[in-house]
């Protein structure tokens, strides 16, 4: 029962969470030793989102493996893990996904995940980020995305960012969200 009830994984997670070094030890263990049978399909789905609330360095490995599972369940959980994670670590794996998963799904999932990992506290520099968010831009087809990424940009004023909110005002599914990205960044001064 454990691992069915969403409230007990986000107190156990943050149980875990306070350790200054977490021991995600018996989790990846546990999660070794599920098989790949339907019956132990949400006990490894559970350990998985556990994994991606806790955002421990060793969980990586398996949840990157998960990514190329090919029960798509698997796949689609360890791409959630990935985009709850507190760190931009994975956000390489998730540009992966976003960019060559033949499942449309899963790229948007990944493709939001990654939009959510640009906006983490990182030491990449405000160029690099702005960088980052130009590529994320060209991978969006849906409009959401397209906000969601407009909306980080006043976050890294550069002319660089700039530029990218201008040339989305011509976008009509979010000129309004791009002439507000505009805006912003103009208020702080980047011309």
């Amino acid at each position: 029962l454990f691992p069915s009830t969403t409230l007990f994984r986000s107190t156990l997670a943050a149980v875990i969470g306070r350790a200054p070094h977490p021991d995600m030890a018996p989790v990846l263990a546990a999660y070794r030793s599920a098989t790949d049978a339907a019956a132990d399909r949400p006990f490894r789905m559970a350990l998985i989102d556990l994994m991606g609330q806790v955002s421990a360095g060793e969980a990586l490995a398996i949840l990157r493996a998960g990514l190329k599972d090919a029960n798509q369940e698997i796949a689609r959980a360890a791409i959630l893990a990935l985009t709850a994670w507190q760190t931009p670590d994975p956000l390489a794996d998730l540009f992966a996904v976003a960019k060559n998963d033949p499942n449309a799904t899963r790229q948007i999932l990944a493709l939001r995940g990654a939009i959510r990992l640009i906006g983490v506290p990182s030491s990449r520099s405000t160029d690099e980020t702005v960088t980052l968010l130009s590529e994320t831009m060209q991978l969006a087809k849906q409009t959401a995305e397209k906000r969601a990424i407009l909306a980080l940009l006043p976050n890294y004023p550069t002319a660089a960012a700039l530029r990218m909110a201008e040339a989305a005002v011509k976008d009509d599914a979010v000129t309004r969200e791009a002439q507000a990205a505009v805006d912003n960044i103009r208020a702080l001064g980047i011309r």
